[in-house]
């Protein structure tokens, strides 16, 4: 193993941890990249199943915010606001030389990724906002009326639109029922 390689190994390792929505009031400890990406990746399993996510897609889940190690965590009014081309031909770049690029993935399997970063910021906002802090609701709107304006972003499988109807409901009712049917089944099923 080279110099170089090690130091890109040990930029890629530390990736995972800048923070994200570093702009907003966040209530206990604040997601990081690595989170969003284990959680990203367990969205695309949910819907996708074992056998429909590809290892590419895989890949493309766990390391496609690596470049905000670099630029930080850009928030997605900026990104949408943004010749959005432009700033993902940086990122890109970056990838590319980091070595975990995401060009190699289907447009099917990008639209995939891009419904499940998108409801992964979704339940970010959710779980903040069953904590108590309601001032992530803005983000939550924002999310909700970039969605309003691209209905395609969740079409590319039903079950990512069942999802988002699904958290909608909950988070705009705080309907705590979908949460203590999950406990429940949790508790009866995996009691030791």
């Amino acid at each position: 193993m080279t110099g170089a390689e090690f130091y890109q190994m040990y930029w890629n390792r530390s990736a995972g941890n800048t923070r994200r929505f570093h702009s907003e009031e966040w209530v206990g400890v604040p997601q990081t990249v690595g989170a969003h990406s284990w959680a990203v990746a367990q969205i695309l399993l949910f819907v996708l199943g074992p056998t429909g996510l590809s290892m590419e897609l895989l890949h493309a889940a766990l390391c496609h915010d690596m470049a905000e190690r670099f630029l930080g965590d850009v928030p997605a009014p900026a990104k949408w606001a943004l010749n959005a081309g432009n700033y993902d031909k940086v990122e890109n770049r970056i990838l590319e030389s980091m070595g975990v690029g995401t060009s190699s993935i289907t447009d099917l399997d990008r639209a995939h990724l891009k419904a499940a970063d998108f409801l992964d910021a979704c339940f970010a906002a959710f779980e903040q906002r069953m904590m108590g802090n309601r001032l992530l609701e803005q983000v939550f709107e924002r999310l909700a009326t970039h969605e309003r304006k691209n209905p395609a972003l969740l079409d590319c499988h039903p079950r990512f639109r069942v999802l988002y109807t699904q958290l909608l409901a909950a988070y705009q009712g705080m309907d705590n029922t979908l949460l203590e049917i999950g406990r429940s089944y949790l508790w009866e099923n995996f009691q030791a």
